[in-house]
Formats: C-alpha cells, structure tokens, sequence
C-alpha cells in the first residue's frame, strides 16, 4: 500500500474550525463563569476588609 505525501488542505482547515469553535464554547460556557465566580469573590473581600478597616 502507497503512502500517500499529499495534505488535505480542507480537512486540516476543517478541524482547526472546528477546535476554535469548541475551544470557545467552553471558554464561554465554564471559563467565564468560573473567572466571574472568582472576581466576585475578590471583590466581597476587598469590600469586607474596608469595612472591618472602618471599624
């Protein structure tokens, strides 16, 4: 059986769209929600040590 060297071009396209799309519905779907989830976080600590600073 012959080896063929030839790329295919459309196929190897296909799956770089193809990863992007996916790479960026998980960004949006867990990434995000996990990075707001992590900064709000941070945000109630500043706001509870200003207040404790008050005090």
């Amino acid at each position: 059986m012959a080896v063929s060297k030839e790329l295919n071009y459309k196929a190897i396209g296909a799956v770089i769209a193809i990863s992007a799309i996916v790479f960026t519905a998980i960004g949006v779907v867990y990434v995000g929600p996990m990075l707001e989830k992590r900064k709000a976080k941070k945000l109630a600590i500043t706001k509870k040590n200003q207040i404790l600073k008050k005090a």
